[in-house]
């Protein structure tokens, strides 16, 4: 929505320094030759599973047959949770110090141990290289599709769990070799990755194996070396679960796990198709302040060929300025209107459904930033795309600012492409500069419903994807709790797929807050990881057959930095986000669900919240 300020010179990170003096480089990992499908682990059993299952982030040791306390030794949360751009010196020195200790501490064998292996591999160093936002470890997990290239893994996104002088490391690479991330203090593994384990302290020449838990899946067998070390990488075993799970290492006696969560295989949709964090998909690295980025939704796993249009979520991270991106068909001319709006510094995300023209996505960006595009949806009809207009900006002359508790009108059909019969509006609705905190919500002009579609502070400028029917008129209204100048987006409509409903709230748990039928009300904050299901069939005016719906997904009163995810019960957990937040903050996004014949939807945060959802309407098939 507008322009923004150009941005100051970028501060990406410089090209990796040499390793730290002093600190001597360690042999990594090589990858272990998996067991025959079916292959039962030997040393643990299921009468151990009770003892060694750890809830996501947390550890265990048992040693002798006795549980130990053991140490996981990481990043301070604190440090690893802050976005990389905006770290202090003090933080980026406690990284580096925290590699330099967790390096010297795992005496793994060096170059003079290669002989050992029999193997002709080159065997990877693991080495601290320090960057200009921390430091990184190299060699302690290789790309899994040639078993030779080493990752580098942030030190944050690695996890050490010592029991007296035997040391685990962990870490992980997706399936097309990017490290894994640690988020909250959880180490998520996607299905298709792999394992990077290196330990010390072992029994020397005891036999050992990397199990996962729940039910024992052997992942590789081992002997420790002379001098009770191990560095192997395996592979999670097919048909795993995505969810919650624990990996096991044990050898004479000495047994240590970590619970970590399994995300779903990326060929099924959502799927990250953009990571500049990590290199994902469209290279890696920041976006530059003026700079349009192409995302190869070809080349993206779960996106077919035919797809006409797709459903997005767009999550800026660390902005170096306030400003906006805007994503568009890479074929059609940069529209001037915006997708997410963003403060200096804020995590953000907002959904978009865009017409793929060509196949291709452009992104463009006001200001530097990291850019996360999640593929949610994609279909080959129903959903016309128009060039992205705006219809409505309060700030133009000749309008004024709508002040608190007023509703606005916009005529939505007959104009810019959406015809009169438009059974849905695709709608980018923002609001500029609240008064104070609020809500707006966006609806056909036939009475206010107790919902909202997106949740804003005093001075804040937030943006929300909406898909909703227009009233008769062709009339959509936008009210708003506290004084916000609005601004309205079409990018497109839908024909007679697209079935609305009344709006109405199917899920509140806040205290004294109701839904449309008093189911799943009032039930209390959601723990942070914990999962809710909730049912949508025969509910706010869904048919009991319902297979794909429109909702928003808000999360109140958050108690810490995080994210919110949405899915289908009856499918795979994805490895995607459809929230951000931090601590003390109220967000929402739209989600447009498929129920993969079920009827009810699963729902994750990453931090203690309040959750609402508020369904708007559904698709037929």
């Amino acid at each position: 929505a507008g322009t923004a300020p150009p941005a100051p010179p970028s501060t990406v990170a410089d090209p990796v320094t040499p390793a730290t003096p002093g600190v001597p480089g360690v042999t990594g990992p090589r990858p272990v030759t998996a067991p025959a499908p079916g292959t039962p682990p030997r040393l643990v059993t299921a009468d151990d599973v009770p003892t060694l299952q750890q809830p996501p982030g947390q550890a265990t040791a048992v040693r002798d047959g006795v549980v130990t306390p053991v140490v996981v030794r990481a990043v301070p949360e604190d440090v690893a949770s802050t976005p990389p751009q905006s770290r202090t010196p003090q933080q980026v020195a406690a990284i580096r110090s925290t590699a330099r200790e967790i390096l010297a501490r795992l005496d793994l064998p060096g170059d003079e141990d290669d002989t050992e292996s029999g193997s002709d591999t080159p065997t990877p160093r693991v080495e601290v290289v320090e960057t200009d936002t921390g430091a990184q470890l190299t060699g302690v997990i290789v790309d899994p599709r040639d078993g030779v290239t080493p990752v580098p893994v942030p030190v944050e996104d690695v996890r050490v769990v010592e029991v007296g002088d035997t040391r685990v490391l962990l870490a992980a690479a997706d399936y097309r070799g990017a490290p894994a991330r640690v988020v909250n203090g959880v180490l998520e593994v996607t299905e298709g990755g792999a394992v990077a384990a290196l330990a010390s302290g072992l029994p020397a020449g005891a036999p050992g194996e990397v199990v996962v838990l729940s039910t024992p899946q052997l992942m590789g067998s081992f002997t420790s070396d002379a001098s009770g070390r191990f560095a192997g990488q395996l592979e999670l075993p097919d048909g795993l679960e995505p969810g919650p799970h624990t990996v096991v290492l044990t050898s004479g006696g000495i047994t240590v796990s970590l619970g970590v969560i399994v995300n779903a295989d990326p060929d099924v949709l959502p799927v990250r198709a953009l990571d500049t964090r990590t290199g994902t998909a469209a290279g890696e690295g920041r976006i530059a302040a003026g700079e349009t980025r192409r995302i190869p939704l070809a080349a993206t796993p779960g996106v077919p060929g035919d797809a006409a249009s797709v459903m997005v979520n767009v999550t800026v991270v660390d902005p170096s300025a306030a400003g906006y991106v805007t994503l568009y068909a890479c074929s059609d001319v940069d529209p001037e209107v915006s997708t997410v709006n963003f403060a200096a510094g804020e995590t953000v995300a907002n959904t978009a459904i865009l017409g793929l023209g060509d196949g291709d996505l452009c992104a463009y960006a006001s200001a530097e930033v990291d850019l996360v595009v999640d593929v949610l949806e994609s279909r080959d009809r129903g959903f016309t795309p128009v060039e992205p207009e705006r219809l409505l900006d309060t700030r133009d002359v000749g309008n004024s600012r709508p002040p608190a508790g007023s509703v606005t009108a916009v005529v939505v059909t007959g104009r810019a492409g959406i015809p009169v019969d438009a059974a849905a509006v695709v709608l980018n609705v923002t609001v500029v500069e609240a008064d104070g905190w609020g809500f707006a919500t966006v609806y056909p002009c036939n009475g206010v419903p107790n919902t909202s579609n997106l949740n804003y502070t005093t001075g804040a400028t937030r943006a929300n994807l909406v898909v909703t029917a227009p009233a008769a008129d062709g009339t959509v209204c936008v009210s708003t709790y506290a004084g916000a100048d609005v601004i309205v987006d079409v990018f497109g409509w839908y024909d007679t797929q697209f079935v609305p409903v009344t709006h109405g709230r199917l899920l509140d748990t806040r205290a004294s807050n109701s839904t449309v039928d008093g189911e799943s009300a009032g039930a209390g904050a959601v723990a942070g990881n914990e999962v809710i299901r909730v049912r949508l069939a025969g509910r706010g005016g869904l048919g009991p057959d319902v297979a794909t719906v429109a909702v928003n997904l808000t999360v109140v009163d958050t108690r810490g930095r995080g994210w919110a995810r949405l899915w289908a019960c009856d499918s795979d957990e994805p490895d995607t986000s459809n929230v951000n937040f931090v601590e003390g903050d109220t967000r929402a996004n739209a989600v447009q669900v498929a129920l993969a014949g079920g009827s009810d939807v699963c729902i994750r945060s990453t931090a203690t919240a309040h959750v609402l959802l508020d369904v708007t309407g559904a698709f037929s098939d």
